[in-house]
């Protein structure tokens, strides 16, 4: 089981040696057992990590009110079937919590969709006889859904079973979860903290660009305009972590770190085609114009692709409060890959019974204390393990030490970070994934931000004019237009209902998701 294998498996490699092999029932039994003992194994390993998670909280001062711990938390989930970001069927999925100053495992849930009991006595039209089942999600509950149910139930149980708060929340951007957390309100007089992860929000940020380059109508944006913006994406993530990294070493108020921030990346565009007029910021750019380098600006707006650009560039931009903290979610991400390894790569079911849920414990007890094998043996036969099991622990140990060793001062090769989006709307899970309104100061701002860009003078109204001279022929009054809230389009909003979700009409409205807090009552 440690090494991602089954009873099959077990039949290959002692039939190749010659070797007599156990009953599948006999199998099944000892399984349980092993299931067993790192499920407690596991619920130790996590008691421990909390514990550790607590005190340091309290060293720190960062205690509520009522003097319960506050902790910062990780979470992800993870699930035993591969999507590949369009087929979210999987049987079974699991939820991870873990503690961002320990980097161990708080908390993990399975929710599991199939049991092979049921499901027998169920096509035979029988009940079921007495049994233990793992089925806890119904079948006709979406399995994109289980990671925020999952991540749900550690916060609503972190008070109960470990006495402490989980304040702030370190996840992707990809599901529901940060809703679904505030709908439940764990907490009767704290909020929780959402940070994205910064790798997510800049594998994102790249992955819009690209998909602008590739979507964007050869009538609007010409090859060469394509050709610039595609040769320039690696640019436009440098700036943003470059700025990270300078205000984040600025001795100033977070607040104005992450003002700085934002003004520096809206700015990134100007600056990386050749528009240095707000460039004096004084760490990257003096703000003069480069004799070497064309100003691709101009060329941008009259094709109508730069108000696109800067769409997707305003959108990270409102994430600058969360990037300015720096953090990724890593460590959930390695115990995925850990749970990954136990179940065979997801290339085996192993949600049929207890299996997956066991395996789920294993990578809780490997990943919290590198030595599941020793762990599982005091917990099952309350001996240590054996001397050739020592042997091969400590051998692994001394090798995971010597490449550590070696690795150290390597530099690392360069990965590709474009994917290909996916071009589901799932709306528990994926880049359209239900979230939180924005707060009532911010939608207010943009609100003002927005009327502001609407106020022409006199000589911008005449040049409108003169430039959208032949209208559906003239590629500026296309791209006007569509900025424009005209009686075709109009209609989705009125016939919207107040729950309308953000996965409503308004995500493809003229004015981007400002309007996803612009729910009008249902009319008559």
């Amino acid at each position: 089981m440690s090494s991602g294998g089954g009873y099959s498996q077990l039949d290959d490699i002692f039939s190749a040696m010659d070797i007599p092999v156990m009953t599948e029932k006999t199998y099944k039994k000892y399984h349980d057992k092993v299931c067993e003992g790192w499920q407690t194994s596991a619920a130790k390993e996590m008691e421990a990590a909390a514990k550790t998670e607590a005190s340091n909280a309290i060293m720190n001062g960062d205690v509520d009110t009522d003097g319960v711990p506050l902790i910062t938390v990780i979470a992800d989930g993870s699930w035993c079937k591969r999507s590949y970001r369009s087929n979210y069927s999987s049987l079974a999925g699991v939820g991870a919590i873990v503690g961002y100053h320990t980097k161990k495992v708080l908390f993990i849930a399975v929710k599991n969709k199939y049991c092979t009991t049921c499901a027998r006595a169920d096509s035979k039209g029988k009940e079921a006889p007495e049994h233990n089942c793992f089925k806890n999600w119904s079948s006709h509950q979406s399995s994109s859904s289980m990671e925020a149910a999952a991540i749900v139930e550690g916060f609503c149980k972190s008070e109960e079973m470990y006495g402490v708060r989980y304040a702030r929340l370190i996840a992707d951007g990809d599901s529901s979860v940060y809703k679904k957390v505030l709908d439940a309100g764990p907490y009767k007089l704290l909020s929780v903290e959402k940070i994205e992860c910064r790798n997510h929000l800049l594998r994102n940020y790249c992955n819009k660009i690209r998909e602008l380059v590739t979507t964007c109508s050869k009538g609007i944006c010409d090859r060469v305009e394509r050709k610039l913006i595609a040769e320039n994406v690696l640019r436009f993530r440098t700036a943003v972590t470059k700025a990270v990294e300078f205000r984040k070493s600025q001795d100033i108020p977070l607040p104005k770190k992450t003002q700085l921030l934002e003004r520096d990346i809206l700015n990134s565009p100007s600056h990386i085609f050749g528009e240095h007029e707000k460039c004096k910021i004084g760490y990257f750019c003096d703000g003069k114009v480069k004799s070497d380098q064309k100003n691709y600006i101009p060329e941008l707006k009259r094709s109508g692709v730069y108000e696109k650009l800067m769409c997707i560039v305003k959108n990270i931009s409102r994430h600058s409060r969360s990037l300015i903290y720096d953090v990724d979610n890593n460590p959930v991400e390695h115990y995925n890959a850990v749970i990954a390894k136990l179940i065979g790569g997801k290339r085996v079911n192993y949600a049929l019974s207890r299996s997956y849920k066991g395996r789920c414990d294993g990578a809780v007890v490997s990943f919290n204390s590198g030595n599941p094998l020793r762990s599982l043996y005091k917990n099952v036969c309350d001996v240590s393990p054996g001397y050739h099991c020592k042997k091969s622990l400590q051998r692994k140990s001394d090798k995971a030490l010597s490449t550590s060793f070696r690795r150290k001062g390597v530099p690392r090769s360069k990965r590709s970070i474009f994917n290909r989006l996916g071009k589901n709307r799932d709306p528990d899970y994926g880049p359209f994934s239900e979230r939180p309104d924005m707060p009532n100061p911010q939608f207010e701002d943009e609100c003002r931000l927005f009327l502001k860009s609407l106020q022409k003078t006199k000589k911008e109204i005449e040049d409108i004019e003169r430039q959208t001279v032949g209208q559906g022929k003239n590629n500026q009054w296309v791209t006007m237009r569509r900025k424009k809230l005209t009686a075709s389009n109009f209609g989705r909003y009125p016939n919207n209902y107040q729950e309308t979700t953000n996965l409503s009409s308004s995500d493809n409205s003229p004015y981007g998701k400002a309007t996803r807090n612009c729910k009008l009552p249902r009319t008559k």
